[in-house]
């Protein structure tokens, strides 16, 4: 009987097959008497046994009769459940980057976060609408052509974070003054252009976002990685890059 539960049938339905399998067609009355069972109850066990096409019913005769299909159906059973758990795994393994880095990022005050892929970069820049003070970004403009994925995510979240009136301000570099197009109506947005230089021979990739003691690293390569570091002293270390930074910049609007 464990067999068929695994297919998902439940103790009962099983119990009820197995009997029609081994006495042929039977009456709902029948079926009650022999399995201790409210017809009722019968009614509900059968009705889930016709649907899975494991059992049919006879309406030939005065008093409606059950049978069972042929076992081949069992076969078909089988395959169609290991489809669905082949589909959940793959849907577990898209989602579990996700899972693993809201977890992380929950469970410890200083800690580390990792995401990966679309829904895990949603999942982090939705953490920066839960703050109640402002986000500072040194921008990857670049993602608006490189990946429309993602920055019609980021679009989506900026328009978010307005509606709640969360103020950000964002760095872009100065190689990328009279490209940049970003805006986001009633936002509390600003903008500027980092001084040509600013980060000397050092290679600028990626994305840095901070919000209170947070740190989000963002690499937008084909592999899409979002890394929240949480914790004070590198949160402040980088604020005071970014402040010195803005205060050398020039307006963007």
């Amino acid at each position: 009987m464990k067999w068929l539960q695994e297919l998902g049938l439940n103790e009962k339905q099983s119990q009820l097959y197995l009997f029609l399998l081994e006495h042929g067609s039977l009456t709902a009355s029948q079926l009650a008497k022999e399995l201790g069972e409210q017809r009722t109850n019968i009614y509900l066990l059968v009705d889930v046994l016709i649907g899975q096409g494991l059992v049919e019913k006879d309406t030939s005769t005065p008093v409606a009769r059950f049978k069972v299909t042929n076992p081949e159906k069992l076969q078909e059973l089988m395959t169609e459940r290991q489809r669905r758990i082949a589909s959940q795994s793959v849907q577990m393994k898209r989602a579990l980057p996700e899972l693993v880095g809201l977890y992380h990022l929950n469970t410890a005050y200083d800690g580390m976060a990792y995401f990966e892929g679309l829904k895990g970069y949603e999942a982090a820049l939705e953490e920066m609408n839960k703050i109640s003070g402002e986000v500072l970004v040194f921008a990857a403009h670049e993602i608006e052509f490189t990946r429309l994925d993602a920055w019609n995510i980021l679009i989506k979240q900026l328009t978010k974070r307005a509606k709640l009136k969360i103020k950000t301000r964002i760095l872009f570099e100065a190689e990328l003054k009279g490209s940049v197009r970003l805006s986001v109506n009633h936002s509390p947005l600003l903008k500027r252009y980092m001084k040509a230089g600013f980060w000397g021979d050092l290679p600028f990739e990626g994305e840095v976002a901070l919000y209170d003691n947070a740190v989000v690293l963002t690499s937008y390569d084909e592999k899409l990685v979002s890394l929240i570091i949480k914790n004070s002293a590198i949160a402040a270390t980088f604020r005071a890059i970014f402040e010195t930074a803005w205060s050398q910049a020039e307006k963007l609007d």
